[in-house]
């Protein structure tokens, strides 16, 4: 088995922050996935995660394409921000655009305001794994964490990087733009 997914997507970057912090329970908010060519021949799709300040399981809920909803790790649970990775069901991805739509539920008595989804990237696999999804679950933790872009420019390893949104930490998209562009060309998008 290959742990290296044969497709990355970044989310949409106008789609991002999912800002559901301060609005009324019940409020949703989405992000778009663009899958060019669909899922054919891939086996297993995950979306890594960063949000902010998802307190409880209850608090919020993830729907892909109107399925679910679906199941929030531990990992991203919590004050702050958590990177984590949620297993997607295959057959609910299709050609072009998808749509994780994410909703306020509940603010647990009071004690919370909502939560932002601050970054996604969906990953495909041509194989099925229960071993490669059960470690990146586990190590989703680490996943997603604040990169300081002027360690990674005194390093040079900078290609892709820089602040993003007035922000000193890059986003995932950041580092995955310009492949997302490229791909997204070849199958004849503009």
């Amino acid at each position: 088995n290959n742990d290296a997914p044969a497709l990355r997507i970044a989310a949409c970057p106008e789609f991002l922050p999912v800002n559901l912090f301060g609005v009324p329970v019940g409020s949703v908010g989405s992000l778009r996935l663009e899958l060019p060519g669909g899922a054919s021949g891939y086996k297993e799709a995950v979306l890594l995660l960063r949000v902010d300040d998802v307190d409880a399981s209850n608090e919020a809920r993830m729907y892909l394409n109107n399925s679910g909803p679906l199941k929030w790790p531990d990992s991203l649970l919590g004050e702050g921000e958590h990177g984590g990775v949620v297993p997607l069901p295959i057959k609910h991805l299709r050609p072009g655009r998808n749509l994780m739509r994410f909703v306020f539920k509940d603010n647990l008595n009071g004690t919370t305001e909502g939560f932002r989804v601050l970054d996604a990237e969906l990953l495909l696999f041509r194989d099925r794994s229960p071993a490669r999804t059960a470690r990146m679950t586990r190590e989703g933790a680490s996943w997603g964490r604040p990169v300081d872009w002027r360690q990674q420019a005194a390093r040079g390893d900078a290609r892709n990087v820089s602040p993003s949104r007035g922000s000193e930490s890059p986003t995932i998209s950041d580092f995955f733009q310009e492949e997302f562009v490229t791909r997204w060309k070849s199958f004849g998008g503009t």
